[in-house]
């Protein structure tokens, strides 16, 4: 059971990496002058 509970805070811990990831490439994106 400890392992289920140690894998369940991985996947929200990496899930929150993940939505800043892309919080970030989306900022990029739209900082890139359209030419």
């Amino acid at each position: 059971m400890k392992n289920n509970q140690e894998e369940e805070e991985l996947n929200i811990v990496v899930g929150n990496m993940d939505s800043e990831l892309v919080e970030r490439l989306i900022e990029i994106i739209n900082n890139i002058p359209n030419e």
